[in-house]
């Protein structure tokens, strides 16, 4: 039995065991280990999810092998860093490929910017960093220019500044830069459905953390768990429709104050890591349609009564009623009252700025339209506000700005933008962004980039009509851009309507053009189909400029260059087809090149000529790639025969029509071809003096 005095004596050896078990190193040690589990086990799980490839390859250039070399290439998935879960609305940036080394005569620029710099609603050479690209590539036809488009839809400035970070890496010359419209509803965008809690700090941590596939993770579940809230996503919604959160930003607001700031902060940004990294930039002044196209959603000021409000609605009635008889002077006159009431209201100011135009105060005019342009609220076109923070951050480190605005303005009625230049309320059409890249090509000779001034001195410079005919641009890119924004704007925010978007084609051309637009044919492809069309219609210059116009996107394949010779054959040009078909050969060896270029210099009488072409059809056809199928061989075969019979090589002609015989023994030109080879052999034998 224990005695009182045992108890206390084991109490205290406990007591010695619990003092060391909690002893100040094994504290530290349980602490360790207790706060190293979930960074063990978040480690693990970001192991996991690369291993797994979650959310993709999100770089934003990735290596692509085309035609067995190797290139850079932009990843067309790169947006999904930036839109979370599994959204239908990401866009997606030109596919592109450029040098994996650049050569010591390559000049590299990036152009980067928002849905203008893409060039929406047009695709491929269309853009104005295309249109820019013919024309330095014209000036120096000794070097290679490498104009490489990363323009994206609804991204602002801080996925700009985030590509700018990404591409330093990749031996630049030059970044373009077009910014400044999406900086409301662009992703991150402080009126966008995709903004980021927490301001502008916030976002900027979430930039540095995407490079983690846990952060995705995390954040793509939110996105989930958010969704059923959010507006539900349809394919009959528009990427506008999808991206808009808060629809009314008022002019001084807030959240227009905010994202003026953002705007200016972002661009300090880009500027310094572009000058940080030794890379000369360029920024490209905003357009917009100030004329032709009204405010979206007009606002009444705050201090505005129900009383005032009707007396302003009231005038602006009225000076419509003014406007459609014709009497514009009054009309002036009453928005001008209905200005002194509510000077907010971004209708009153275009209504004023219409009469104004159509009296002949063009000053006026575009004063007005500018302001009605500052005042709408629902913030698609960026404010004059947006432009001279632009302007003023390039001023202050010397940065060139193109004035594409200026620019805009000289070449439309009065100097006043509106559609002979634009598309809609914010993009340009074709002529516009010709003019773009025009100004953008001016404005790298003006200030000696790429090249040193000595050589800028010496350049030829064609005429703009030289320009666009080397773009090969045609009626396909016009009917694309056109069945684009007809479908666009049978949606919100230029009609309030649920119906779905609908396309009737009015011609076979425009059918051709919606298949593609509707994503139901590949571009190259409708391209091609463009020019069958042209064909049956006997018009052999329109179907070869698609040709060419896939050829100029492809310039390592040889089909589109074949398909040319096909054309300038049909049209009864031997010399442009025989260019061509050397041209495809050169550009990728094929059998198809030489086989028809054998047809032409036969019916030339270069016989000796064409025998060289199709003994190459074969030498190819032993090697990998495309080859003829056993209908062509025994054609390519019954060829050769003709071309040898020519020449008098009657033995190895006959060779090769059993050659193609056997192939096909259907081939009847060839057992035509050996009957009058054997007829003439018999007549040859029965001439007198011939034993």
């Amino acid at each position: 039995m224990m005695s009182r005095h045992q108890a206390p004596k084991e109490n205290g050896t406990a007591g010695r065991r619990h003092g060391e078990s909690l002893s100040p190193t094994r504290r530290r040690v349980f602490w360790i280990i207790l706060l190293s589990i979930p960074l063990v086990m978040l480690f693990l799980l970001e192991a996991g999810l690369r291993l797994a490839g979650y959310g993709g390859n999100l770089d934003l250039v990735v290596r692509r092998t085309v035609a067995g070399k190797e290139y850079h290439s932009i990843n067309r998935g790169v947006a999904k860093r930036y839109f979370p879960g599994s959204s239908i609305f990401v866009p997606e940036p030109r596919d592109q490929t450029f040098q994996l080394h650049k050569g010591p005569r390559t000049r590299r620029i990036f152009c980067l910017g928002e849905s203008t710099m893409a060039g929406f609603p047009y695709d491929f050479h269309a853009t104005a960093p295309s249109f820019m690209a013919d024309r330095l590539q014209d000036m120096f036809p000794g070097d290679t220019i490498e104009v490489i488009n990363v323009g994206l839809s609804a991204v602002g400035s801080f996925v700009v500044l985030d590509f700018v970070r990404d591409l330093l890496a990749y031996e630049p010359d030059l970044f373009v830069v077009y910014l400044g419209h999406n900086e409301f509803y662009g992703v991150y965008g402080v009126g966008s459905s995709l903004t980021m809690p927490g301001g502008s700090w916030m976002t900027r941590l979430t930039l540095r953390l995407l490079q983690f596939r846990t952060f995705l993770l995390a954040r793509n579940l939110y996105a989930s768990i958010r969704g059923p809230e959010a507006m539900p996503q349809t394919q009959e919604m528009t990427l506008m429709e999808h991206v808009v959160g808060q629809t009314a930003i008022p002019f001084g607001s807030s959240a227009y104050n905010e994202a003026r700031d953002v705007y200016r902060e972002n661009l300090e940004r880009i500027l310094h890591a572009a000058s940080d990294g030794g890379v000369p930039i360029m920024f490209s002044a905003l357009v917009s349609n100030l004329r032709t196209h009204p405010p979206f959603q007009p606002v009444y000021s705050e201090s505005s009564s129900e009383v005032i409000r009707a007396r302003h609605a009231a005038l602006l009635r009225l000076a419509d009623s003014l406007m459609d008889a014709g009497n514009a002077s009054s009309a002036f006159e009453r928005c001008g009252t209905a200005i002194t009431l509510d000077s907010a209201h971004a209708g009153a100011w275009f209504r004023q700025a219409t009469a104004a135009y159509a009296l002949g105060w063009y000053d006026a005019a575009a004063r007005s339209f500018r302001r009605a342009k500052d005042l709408d609220a629902l913030r698609f076109r960026a404010t004059d506000d947006f432009q001279e923070i632009l302007a003023s951050a390039c001023t202050a480190l010397g940065i060139p700005l193109v004035r594409t605005d200026s620019v805009f303005a000289a070449a439309s009625p009065h100097g006043i933008i509106g559609a002979e230049l634009m598309t809609e309320h914010l993009h340009p059409n074709l002529r516009g962004y010709f003019l773009m890249g025009k100004a953008m090509a001016g404005a790298i000779q003006e200030n000696g980039l790429l090249f040193p001034l000595d050589r800028w001195r010496n350049i030829r410079v064609r005429t703009d009509a030289e320009y666009f005919e080397r773009s090969t641009v045609s009626a396909f890119d016009s009917l694309c851009g056109a069945i684009k924004v007809n479908l666009l704007m049978q949606h919100w925010p230029f009609r309030e309507t649920g119906a779905a978007a609908t396309y009737h084609p009015p011609t076979p051309e425009a059918a051709v053009a919606y298949a593609y637009v509707r994503n139901l044919r590949a571009w190259s492809l409708a391209r091609y189909d463009m020019a069958s069309l042209y064909e049956r219609q006997q018009r052999y210059a329109l179907a070869r400029r698609e040709c060419l116009a896939v050829a100029k996107a492809v310039p390592y394949s040889y089909e589109p260059l074949l398909r040319a010779a096909d054309y300038y054959r049909m049209e009864g040009n031997a010399a442009g087809a025989e260019e061509y078909y050397r041209l495809s050969y050169r550009t990728e060896h094929n059998p198809f090149a030489p086989m028809k270029l054998a047809i032409l210099l036969l019916e030339q009488g270069r016989n000796q000529e064409a025998i060289e072409e199709i003994r190459m059809v074969f030498e190819l056809e032993q090697r990998a790639g495309a080859r003829l199928d056993a209908s062509a061989t025994s054609t390519a075969r019954y060829l050769l025969a003709v071309a040898l019979a020519k020449t008098g090589q009657f033995d190895p002609a006959r060779e090769n029509i059993g050659l193609a015989l056997q192939i096909n023994p259907g081939n009847q030109e060839a057992r035509d071809l050996l009957n009058q080879i054997e007829q003439y052999q018999r007549r040859m034998q029965n001439r007198p003096g011939v034993r």
